[in-house]
């Protein structure tokens, strides 16, 4: 029984629930709209660990890296000049 409550909350969408938004100078996550109290907690508690974990920091780091490397700056000129 304890495996299958396990097995539960793991597929549980409430547990996942929401959606991080990318590009922003902070921390946004979309709730689904019929989420319960429940839900909607736990979109909370997944922002909270976000910003304790300096989340957006390091994805600027890393697109900063990715964007100075050459193999990406040269993908990036051949898709604008549209020879892809």
């Amino acid at each position: 029984m304890k495996a299958l409550k396990k097995v539960k909350q793991r597929i549980d969408p409430r547990y996942y629930n929401g959606g991080m938004f990318l590009g922003l100078n902070g921390i946004c996550v979309k709730s689904h709209g019929g989420m319960d109290a429940y839900g909607f907690s736990r979109a909370i508690i997944v922002a909270a660990n976000l910003v304790s974990q300096g989340y957006n920091k390091k994805v600027a780091t890393e697109v900063e890296q990715l964007m100075s490397q050459e193999s990406f700056m040269t993908a990036s000129a051949l898709a604008d000049s549209g020879m892809s």
